[in-house]
């Protein structure tokens, strides 16, 4: 099957979507299918120019104009699938990306082709330019339903945003669009790398940890409503009480105005030496980041959800976790078995449970043990499985 991704955002080098594109596309390569990539104009990483993978540039702006450039290279790439990977601001909140699988459809009325979208949020251009609530609610309604609509099939990683869709979509196709829905979570960007316990101590060593010091790991993009300050706050009254303990924020600075906040909260907290911020890391330095850690906290504002790659990446890397309720608990998780979940925001609850897993190590082997066997259903061989399982669907309706 010969399948055509567009990922505006493929060139940025700090983008989960991007990273998530690469590794689907070059699994899908090694499945015997043929794949290529749309993107935005600008470089891409070394990282991601996957061998036997072609790299289309398209542009910026992602407009009208942009329609007529993916046309002629539907002309010319031929792909069974397209599949776009959806973000509307990196498509600049240009609602073209919205209407290109309708405008792909009458334009290539007697195309075989199959449009796929995977919706990896659910931003969507504003209602006449306006960014106020009830427009950017109307935007959502109209966008996002004009994309679902004229697509043949599309995927969500979490149930909580499908209810959201639902909720916004209009009576009359909801059974219309809900037969085109999969639900497909998103898997670890991150490949977990084999380490002895000798490997662990040099990489600890080299990472300016003491010998009696444990680690906490906080893995992801460094932005708002990830719930760093409460993380701070919680360790900054756990090294009071004594404990020998550094924060790992493992991951890249998204929100620079964000970063100098928590590094100021840092400070007046007095554990800026027991803060180390990694930036962004290669995929072997990541893993060889997480290997080190005792325990990993990701508290999330919103909730933990399968479509944060984060926190895929940590639970195929066995690290006993502690995060957040969200309006849905994924499938499969169970607080105090795989898991160990509290209110977002809750500073209190959180001190406890970060303390009371420091001080228990049976408790981190079985947490450990569990979260690896949990992460089994967010595989990528799962994924693949899933994806295939769409496209094939697809494939047979005329």
């Amino acid at each position: 099957m010969k399948i055509c991704f567009i990922a505006p955002s493929y060139n940025r080098k700090e983008c989960g979507v991007a990273d998530y594109t690469g590794i689907l596309a070059d699994r899908l390569r090694n499945e015997g299918h043929e794949t290529s990539i749309i993107a935005s104009d600008g470089h891409v990483e070394d990282s991601r120019r996957i061998k036997g993978i072609r790299i289309y540039p398209l542009g910026k702006r992602w407009g009208f104009r942009d329609y007529i450039k993916i046309s002629r290279l539907m002309k010319e790439i031929k792909p069974d699938i397209l599949h776009i990977q959806y973000q509307s601001f990196n498509c600049n909140n240009n609602p073209m990306i919205n209407a290109l699988p309708w405008l792909l459809k009458y334009r290539f009325k007697k195309n075989k082709m199959k449009i796929i979208v995977t919706l990896h949020d659910l931003s969507a251009p504003f209602f006449m330019g306006i960014n106020a609530r009830i427009f950017r609610k109307i935007g959502q309604a109209i966008w996002l339903t004009l994309i679902m609509l004229y697509c043949d099939s599309f995927a969500m990683s979490n149930e909580y945003e499908w209810m959201i869709v639902e909720r916004s979509m209009p009576g009359f196709l909801h059974e219309k669009i809900k037969r085109k829905f999969y639900l497909i979570p998103i898997p670890s960007s991150v490949p977990v790398l084999k380490m002895s316990e000798n490997d662990i101590n040099l990489k600890r060593r080299e990472m300016g940890f003491k010998a009696d010091e444990k680690a906490v790991i906080f893995f992801g993009f460094v932005r708002s409503g990830k719930g760093i300050d409460i993380l701070l706050r919680s360790m900054g009254g756990i090294i009071q009480r004594g404990y020998k303990v550094k924060l790992v924020v493992l991951g890249g600075v998204y929100e620079k105005e964000y970063h100098k906040v928590m590094l100021r909260l840092s400070k007046q907290m007095g554990i800026s030496k027991n803060v180390l911020w990694t930036g962004y890391r290669s995929q072997k330095e990541t893993s060889e980041m997480l290997h080190t850690g005792e325990i990993c906290v990701m508290p999330y504002e919103d909730g933990v959800a399968t479509y944060r790659s984060s926190f895929s990446t940590v639970a195929e890397h066995g690290l006993p976790t502690i995060t957040t309720k969200g309006k849905i608990i994924p499938k499969g998780l169970k607080d105090g078995f795989n898991v160990l979940l509290f209110e977002a925001k809750d500073n209190a609850t959180l001190t406890r449970l970060i303390v009371s897993l420091l001080d228990d190590e049976k408790m981190r082997e079985n947490l450990a043990k569990n979260i690896k066997r949990y992460s089994h259903t967010l595989s990528w061989e799962n994924t693949i499985r899933r994806i295939e399982k769409m496209y094939g669907m697809c494939a047979k309706e005329k």
